[in-house]
């Protein structure tokens, strides 16, 4: 799965879909901070930067369902399918990575 090639694919359908959509996964892409502690206790900062994210996790879930409403997306991001791992496998062994 090449995430830009779906992305490429969404803003030839919806640009305007696929502009905050990118934002909001590029930001999500975005290493947090390191938990700075102070006495025991999580800092503001980070309490604003987890809420942060927490908010952009729900847009970006919010963004993805009205992807997936567009006709020929209703399978965006997603890998492939039981039938379709079955075909490929036929020409032998698959290898998987998750990051």
């Amino acid at each position: 799965m090449d995430a830009r090639t779906d992305i490429a694919a969404l803003r030839a359908v919806d640009p305007e879909l696929a502009d905050p959509f990118n934002s909001v996964r590029e930001e999500l892409d975005f290493p947090r901070p390191e938990i700075p502690i102070d006495f025991g206790y999580a800092t503001d900062s980070y309490e604003l930067t987890s809420s942060r994210r927490m908010k952009l996790g729900d847009q970006f879930t919010d963004l993805l369902d009205q992807i997936r409403k567009i006709p020929g997306l209703e399978n965006f991001l997603d890998g492939p399918s039981e039938d379709e791992l079955k075909i490929l496998a036929l020409r032998g062994p698959l290898s998987f990575s998750t990051s």
